[in-house]
């Protein structure tokens, strides 16, 4: 849905996705929109994969002005009977993933910040929106997806506070 959003605003897109189905459908409905689409299959939570995706931002596109980390699932399972498997999956995406995504295309952002501002011409307002959720203040059988996405709260704060100066804004949005 952000994809295609984007993509009927004219926004060329670097997509990614852990299964190359779904990948080559949104990529193709986005293509018929008239707009340029680079594919990344693979998951978040692999460093080469969050680091794929900035570079073929940059390499492909020119530069990076929006990123939206969004990759998610659900294990729920109670807290009493919830494995360090289940909880360490939804840490491994939600929050981790979520770093790996931001971390890369924060760099890339600063660095192209601090480029326009050498040069002395405005810089571009950038922006890094995550998606977190009401559970972030708990939720019935969801210990470890709740933390995760309280922890990318925490995280976007401090990406908008140390984004501020270069005109990177940071934002979460709790379904």
């Amino acid at each position: 849905g952000c994809a295609l959003a984007l993509a009927e605003e004219g926004v060329n897109l670097v997509l990614n996705d852990l299964e190359e189905e779904p990948l080559r459908d949104t990529a193709s409905l986005a293509n018929d929109r008239g707009v340029r689409v680079i594919t990344v299959a693979g998951s978040v939570s692999d460093p080469k994969v969050a680091s794929r995706l900035t570079s073929e931002a940059i390499g492909s596109l020119g530069d990076l002005h929006v990123v939206i980390a969004c990759a998610g699932y659900t294990w729920d399972v109670m807290f009493h009977r919830m494995t360090d498997e289940q909880w360490d999956a939804m840490l491994e995406v939600h929050l981790t993933g979520t770093m790996r995504v931001t971390r890369e295309a924060f760099s890339a952002m600063r660095r192209s910040a601090q480029t326009e501002e050498a040069d002395g011409v405005p810089l571009i307002a950038r922006k890094i929106i995550t998606i977190s959720s009401i559970s972030s203040f708990g939720s019935l059988g969801q210990a470890n997806y709740a933390a995760a996405k309280a922890g990318t709260i925490g995280l976007t704060r401090t990406l908008a506070l140390e984004g501020a100066r270069f005109n990177i804004l940071a934002n979460a949005v709790a379904f």
